[in-house]
């Protein structure tokens, strides 16, 4: 399985490891290869190549947002690429996300790991 060094929010140094699913998602003509992990045993989706972490997964029942720990692979990966999809939606639209991802991209990609 493929890792990525995660983003210390509070030092900004890329330290621990973390095994992930590769999530392909194509926001706007972009296409994007994001990190599907678990965290304490819920679902979350980061940027591998920055390490920061994006959004969490959350999954609905009856309509209700539920907790993603009892998710499998599949219904994680979907409820993820509604996350991914509706943070988009949120957050300017496919262009401002994209430019969102890119300059986080430059500012934490070559930061050495503590």
């Amino acid at each position: 399985m493929k890792t990525f060094l995660i983003l210390d929010r509070a030092t900004g140094a890329r330290t621990m490891p973390v095994e992930y699913r590769p999530l392909k998602v194509t926001v706007g003509d972009t296409e994007h290869t994001l990190a599907l992990h678990q965290s304490a045993g819920y679902w979350r989706v980061s940027d591998p190549v920055c390490g920061g972490g994006i959004c969490s997964v959350n999954g609905s029942y009856k309509g209700m947002p539920v907790s993603s720990k009892g998710m499998g692979v599949r219904e994680a990966t979907a409820a993820a690429r509604e996350a991914v999809v509706s943070l988009v939606r949120r957050n300017g639209g496919p262009a401002e996300w994209n430019a969102r991802l890119e300059a986080a991209r430059k500012a934490y990609a070559g930061v050495s790991p503590a």
